[in-house]
C-alpha cells in the first residue's frame, strides 16, 4: 500500500519524462535523420491481419513483439498480437493525454482524435451518419463520402483527408465551431480537448512528446502507415498543459484532470513528473477523478541530475507517489527485460514496468521518432488498460487496474523494484490464451504462372525466427515432389551478396546478410533447393525456398513441397500447396504444432 508523502504545496514547474531523441523520420518514413531507412512492404497480405499489422515499422516496435531484434531478448514484449487476438480496442473508450498536446493532423493518429460529441453543434450533426454504428461521430466517419459536404464537413486544408485542422475552423469557413458552448460548460468549441496554456480549443502538438505519447497508446493498426497502436480504435482527447518547451504548470495539469473525469475519459496519462512538489490541488483533482472512476497513469520519472534512478519510497515524485487507489506508477525496462538505468522505482510506490527505451512512436509534423524514457513506458500502460477496457466496459476502475497488475510478467530485475515485480503483458490481461500452436502462416507465394513449374516458394510466418539459433536440428523435413530431400550441416557464408528486390522492400532495422542453408535434392537431375535467411538478430518471418528445376508442376490438390521446421521457441510444421495459376489467397496452408 503506498504512503502518502507530505510536503510543500505549491504551483510546480516540470519537465516532462523524456531522454534523447534519435532517428527522426518523416510521415512517409524515409527520415533525413533515419536509421532504419528502409521503404513500406510490398509484400503479400497477411491471412490473419488482427495478429500482425501491415504497417511498415512493425517490425522495429520491439515492445509489441520482441522478435530479438537489435540485440534484443526474444519474448521481452507485451505480446500485442497475442492481445489483437482478443480485441484492438474500442472507440467507446476515451483516453485524455495530458501532455504537450497531439498533432491531430498526423497520417497515424488523426482518426483516433477525440470529438466531443455535445460539442457539435446541432444542425450539422443531424445531417451526419454514423458508418460504423457504435453511435458516435469519429473521424472514421467523416472521412466517408457521405459526410462530405456543404452543412457537414469538407476538406478545408486541402490536405486530402478530414481532421481536426477541418472541424475546428469556424462555422462561417465551413468549419465546427461557432463560438458557443454546445455542452454548456466554460469551455467552447472545445471539440477535440483543450489548450490549457494558451485557454484556447486548438491543443496542437509544438513539442513532439505528446504526439509520440499518443501512438504508442493509438496510432492506427494495420493503415499501411508507419507504426502500429496499442489500440487501433480509440478516441485521443488531446488536453495540453505543457508548452514547446516541455515545462507546465501542475495547475494546468489539474484543470486537465477535471476536464478529462467531466468529459468522459476513464483515464488519463501522465508522461511527466514533478519531483519532490506535492501540490494540494493536484491531489484533490485525483482524488476527484477517483469518484468519477477515472484512472491517472502516471511516469515514474527518470531521476535526478546523476541520470540514475531513484526510490520514490524515499524520494517521492508526482504525481505517482500520490496515494490513491486510481494511481498507476510505471517504471521503464529495456528490449532484454532489465530496468533501466535512469528509471525510477519502488517497491510500494511503483507499480509496474514497461518497455521504454528506444521506442519508436509519432512525432509532431507528421514524423517518427525513436527516444527513451518513463514517458514511454507510461502509455504501454495506458494502451494496455483500454485494451481490458474494450473487452470488459462495464468493468470498475479498480477492477481494470487490479486486471493489468495481476497478469504481469514477473521479472528478476524487477523483484523488490516494483509492487507487482513484473513488466505489463497486454495479451495476459485482455485474457488472451497462451500461445502454444508456434508460428502460423500469413502468405505463401511462388513463381507458378500457367503450365510453368515451380521454381521458388516464399512462406512469410506470423513469428520470427531467430538465424541465431537456427540449425539443420531445425529443420525436421523437406519434401518436394519426387520425394524427401536431405539437408546439409548449416555455416554462415559470411558475406554480403546482392539482396533480392523482393528483399530490399522489407523493413529492415540493421544491414542484412545472408546465410545460406544448403539443402541438396535426393532427386536426380534436380539442382538444390537452398532456404535463405537474414543473419541479423532480429527474427525473420520470410523464408525463400529455391526449387530449382523440379521437373514437376505442383498439383492443386496435393500438399507437392512440405518444409518442417523448429522455431526457437517450439516446434513447427509448415505446409504449402501451389498448383497451376493459383493465386495467393487461394493456397492450402498449414502450420501446427508438432
Amino acid at each position: 500500500m503506498r504512503q502518502r508523502q507530505q510536503g510543500r504545496r505549491f504551483r510546480a514547474r516540470l519537465q516532462v519524462e523524456q531522454l534523447e531523441a534519435r532517428n527522426l523520420l518523416s510521415a512517409g518514413g524515409l527520415g533525413e535523420d533515419s536509421a532504419l531507412g528502409a521503404a513500406a512492404p510490398d509484400g503479400s497480405p497477411l491471412a490473419e491481419v488482427a495478429l500482425l499489422p501491415n504497417d511498415p515499422r512493425f517490425g522495429t516496435q520491439y515492445a509489441l513483439n520482441n522478435t530479438g531484434q537489435s540485440g534484443g531478448k526474444v519474448d521481452a514484449d507485451l505480446d500485442a498480437p497475442e492481445a489483437w487476438n482478443v480485441t484492438t480496442g474500442s472507440t467507446k473508450n476515451v483516453v485524455a493525454l495530458v501532455d504537450t498536446g497531439i498533432d491531430y493532423r498526423h497520417p497515424d493518429l488523426y482518426q483516433n482524435i477525440w470529438i466531443n460529441q455535445r460539442e457539435i453543434p446541432a444542425a450539422i450533426r443531424a445531417r451526419l451518419t454514423d458508418v460504423d454504428g457504435d453511435r458516435l461521430i469519429t473521424f472514421r466517419d467523416l472521412n466517408n463520402p457521405i459526410n462530405r459536404g456543404p452543412g457537414k464537413i469538407t476538406d478545408l486544408d486541402g490536405d486530402g483527408r478530414i481532421t481536426a485542422a477541418d472541424i475546428l475552423k469556424p462555422v462561417s469557413q465551413g468549419g465546427w465551431a461557432d463560438g458557443i458552448s454546445n455542452d454548456g460548460d466554460k469551455y467552447v468549441d472545445d471539440l477535440i480537448g483543450w489548450n490549457f496554456i494558451s485557454n484556447t480549443n486548438n491543443p496542437l502538438d509544438d513539442n513532439g512528446h505528446g504526439s509520440h505519447v499518443a501512438g504508442i497508446i493509438g496510432a492506427t493498426g494495420n493503415n499501411g502507415v508507419g507504426v502500429a497502436g496499442l489500440n487501433w480504435n480509440v478516441q485521443l482527447m488531446a488536453l495540453k498543459f505543457l508548452a514547446s518547451t516541455g515545462t507546465g504548470l501542475v495547475s494546468g495539469a489539474t484543470d486537465a484532470i477535471n476536464y478529462a473525469g467531466a468529459h468522459g475519459a476513464f483515464e488519463s496519462n501522465h508522461s511527466w513528473s514533478s519531483q519532490g512538489a506535492y501540490y494540494q490541488p493536484l491531489a484533490d483533482a485525483i482524488a476527484n477523478a477517483r469518484q468519477h472512476g477515472h484512472i491517472i497513469v502516471a511516469a515514474a520519472g527518470n531521476g535526478g541530475s546523476d541520470a540514475k534512478g531513484d526510490n520514490l519510497d524515499t524520494s517521492p515524485s508526482y504525481p505517482a507517489s500520490y496515494n490513491n487507489d486510481n494511481v498507476v506508477a510505471v517504471a521503464a525496462t529495456d528490449r532484454r527485460d532489465g530496468l533501466t538505468v535512469y528509471s525510477n522505482y519502488g517497491a510500494r510506490t511503483v507499480d509496474l514496468a514497461a518497455p521504454g527505451q528506444d521506442i519508436l512512436s509519432t512525432w509532431s509534423n507528421g514524423r517518427y521518432l525513436s527516444t527513451s524514457g518513463t514517458s514511454m513506458a507510461t502509455p504501454m500502460v495506458t494502451g494496455t488498460l483500454a485494451l481490458v477496457r474494450a473487452v470488459h466496459p462495464t468493468w470498475s476502475y479498480i477492477q481494470l487496474i487490479n486486471q493489468v497488475l495481476a497478469t504481469v510478467d514477473k521479472l528478476p530485475a524487477l523483484a523488490g523494484k516494483v509492487a507487482s515485480g513484473g513488466r505489463v503483458n497486454a495479451a495476459h490481461a485482455v485474457g488472451a490464451a497462451a500461445d502454444t500452436t508456434g508460428p502460423h502462416v500469413g502468405a505463401v507465394t511462388s513463381n507458378a504462372t500457367g503450365t510453368n513449374p515451380v521454381s521458388s516458394v516464399r512462406v512469410t510466418s506470423s513469428e520470427g525466427i531467430d538465424p541465431s539459433t537456427f540449425t539443420t536440428d531445425d529443420v525436421l523435413s523437406l519434401t518436394g515432389p519426387r520425394g524427401a530431400i536431405t539437408s546439409v550441416p548449416v555455416s554462415p557464408t559470411g558475406d554480403e551478396p546482392t539482396v533480392p528486390p523482393a528483399v530490399q522492400t522489407r523493413e529492415e532495422v540493421e544491414p542484412t546478410f545472408y546465410d545460406y542453408f544448403n539443402l541438396p535434392s535426393q532427386q536426380s537431375g534436380s539442382t538444390p533447393v537452398k532456404e535463405r535467411a537474414p543473419s541479423e538478430q532480429a527474427g525473420v518471418r520470410d523464408l525463400d525456398l529455391d526449387v530449382a528445376s523440379v521437373g514437376t508442376r505442383l498439383d492443386r490438390d496435393t500438399v507437392d513441397l512440405v518444409f518442417a521446421l523448429g522455431s526457437p521457441r517450439r516446434s513447427a510444421r509448415l505446409a504449402c500447396s501451389e498448383g497451376d495459376g493459383m493465386s495467393a489467397n487461394e493456397l492450402f496452408t498449414l502450420f501446427e504444432a508438432v
